[in-house]
């Protein structure tokens, strides 16, 4: 039986009546479809709720840029989405928004959205995934020093750690790598970082603060004092990154 042949406008508005079916029935799934231009067609209502956002409001941009503090998000995420559309595969990317004053971190898969009857690029699904859902067990507060003000019992537990110190602690809880955390600052500040500094830092600096000697022991130790449940809001700065290898310590 020979095969119906879709049109891309035809392909696109399949995928999104699919779309449209599984958020019915599974409705705490985020998603979205841009089509080829970047702009938004689809944005669940999941998926706007979790942002704060009327899903309206996104339709037809290719971002909501006030959830970014960065003037350029809208170009940085354009070049996201052509990457993804080049490249012809998934990629994923850390996204840290800044919802009501806090900064709400996710992960945000991007997949190339591709009709078989033409072997066209039609758009691009977004997938979006709670950090709870990694089993990362991330809970927004307003800085370091007020999760030591709620945990006053475990403050002779809890070392002093510089501005540095706290980013590079929280990227590490979430198994990113050096040069990766590198990578990151330097999207997040515009300063070019290496990533033998930041080995430098493990070595030189929280090994000892934490008196432990290896990656996997300070994770443990870090772990067991409360840091998967730290991300320092003074520090940070929205973004949107890609994460393209997630390691296991």
């Amino acid at each position: 039986m020979k095969q119906t042949q879709l049109t891309d406008k035809d392909a696109l508005e399949q995928i999104i009546s699919a779309l449209e079916i599984i958020a019915t029935t599974s409705p705490h799934q985020m998603y979205g479809v841009k089509n080829h231009q970047s702009e938004m067609i689809y944005y669940s209502k999941s998926y706007a709720d979790f942002l704060g956002i009327e899903a309206s409001a996104i339709l037809g941009k290719a971002t909501y840029s006030i959830l970014y503090d960065a003037a350029d998000i809208e170009s940085i995420i354009l070049d996201e989405d052509n990457s993804v559309m080049a490249g012809r595969k998934p990629v994923r990317f850390l996204k840290i928004n800044r919802i009501n004053g806090n900064l709400k971190p996710y992960v945000c898969i991007k997949s190339p959205l591709i009709n078989k009857s033409t072997g066209n690029v039609i758009g691009i699904l977004l997938q979006g995934l709670e950090i709870s859902a990694l089993n990362l067990n991330h809970e927004i507060i307003r800085s370091y020093l007020n999760f030591n003000k709620k945990h006053n019992e475990n403050r002779e537990l809890l070392p002093f750690l510089t501005r540095r110190e706290r980013q590079v602690v929280f990227f590490f809880m979430n198994q990113l790598t050096s040069q990766e955390i590198a990578d990151i600052i330097f999207k997040i500040e515009g300063k070019k970082i290496s990533k033998s500094t930041i080995d430098s830092l493990f070595n030189d600096q929280l090994y000892i603060k934490f008196n432990v000697a290896s990656r996997v022991a300070l994770y443990q130790k870090l772990e067991e004092l409360g840091y998967d449940k730290l991300i320092p809001s003074d520090v940070l700065t929205s973004t949107s990154t890609p994460l393209k290898i997630i390691h296991t310590f």
